[in-house]
């Protein structure tokens, strides 16, 4: 018998075949049958788009190096969010560059 599963961030889960027994009993199986083949196809869809997405490499950034570098492409999310043109938006400065300190003599 399965049983339910703690995800990682602590909310319980119930098992695809739990899931699946409960959808029926509730939905009726000829409701849950034509509902799962509609699903499916969409998952298809969903799923090839997804492939394709992380195929594509003309669109792909890199993390961010500092805090300041992710705060900026933040910024300029917020704006393209907003309905800001990208290029209408102002610049951002680049990174402070960093200073070596010297500790204990070094």
């Amino acid at each position: 018998e399965e049983e339910e599963e703690e995800d990682d961030d602590g909310v319980m889960s119930v098992p695809r075949a739990e899931r699946v027994r409960l959808l029926k009993a509730a939905m009726g199986a000829a409701a849950y049958e034509r509902e799962w083949k509609e699903q499916r196809v969409e998952l298809r869809k969903v799923t090839a788009s997804r492939r394709r997405s992380l195929a594509a490499t003309d669109d792909m950034q890199l993390m961010p190096s500092s805090l300041e570098a992710a705060r900026a492409r933040a910024a300029l999310v917020a704006l393209e969010a907003a309905g800001v043109e990208i290029e209408e938006a102002p610049l951002v400065p680049p990174p402070k560059k960093r200073r070596r300190v010297s500790v204990g003599g070094r």
